[in-house]
């Protein structure tokens, strides 16, 4: 992917730019230097929004996400759950999918989400969350996925997800207004 950019790169500084007697050696350096230091700027730069940009754009997308209450007396038989739907933009029929979740608390803290020992098949209902984990808002992400020709993929913006959202404080993370779901709603 960095030789593909860098090529990019080269060709535009190339053709955009005039050239003053410089030879191509030196327009590949320049345009390598450009990328690079771009590359830190978007790592640097990356927030909520930009990332839901990114994630928008992928195979499958997470369409919306609800906090599934299974029962008010019985927690411990039918624990609650978190849900996410999606939406696939390709030809292809899903086989398998694994999601991840990061979660907070009330006060936008953030909440390590154990799941519930669950011996049925819970799977149907979302991911279970154990009695007593306080999870007020949340944010799923589709982590993989099998189509039934056996290709399987793998979401290269995982790494960006957590460095978004991963162990911070709601209030830390610009743009997540618009991105992480209420257990309420």
């Amino acid at each position: 992917m960095k030789k593909a950019l860098i090529i990019i790169f080269a060709v535009l500084y190339l053709y955009g730019c005039e050239n003053k007697g410089s030879n191509a050696d030196s327009s590949e350096s320049t345009a390598e230097d450009m990328t690079e230091s771009k590359v830190k700027r978007e790592h640097k730069s990356m927030n909520a929004n930009s990332l839901e940009n990114n994630l928008d754009k992928q195979d499958l997308v997470i369409e919306d996400g609800k906090y599934l209450i299974r029962s008010e007396d019985a927690k411990s038989l039918y624990p609650d759950a978190l849900q996410a739907f999606i939406r696939n933009n390709t030809y292809k029929d899903i086989k398998d999918i694994t999601f991840g979740f990061v979660a907070w608390d009330k006060n936008g803290l953030p909440v390590k989400i154990k799941q519930s020992i669950d011996f049925s098949d819970g799977e149907e209902s979302g991911m279970e969350i154990k009695e007593g984990i306080d999870v007020e808002f949340f944010k799923p992400i589709v982590v993989s996925y099998e189509d039934f020709e056996g290709n399987t993929w793998e979401n290269k913006e995982l790494k960006n997800f957590l460095k978004v959202y991963e162990g911070k404080r709601l209030k830390d993370i610009v743009g997540y207004e618009n991105h992480v779901y209420n257990k309420n709603n």
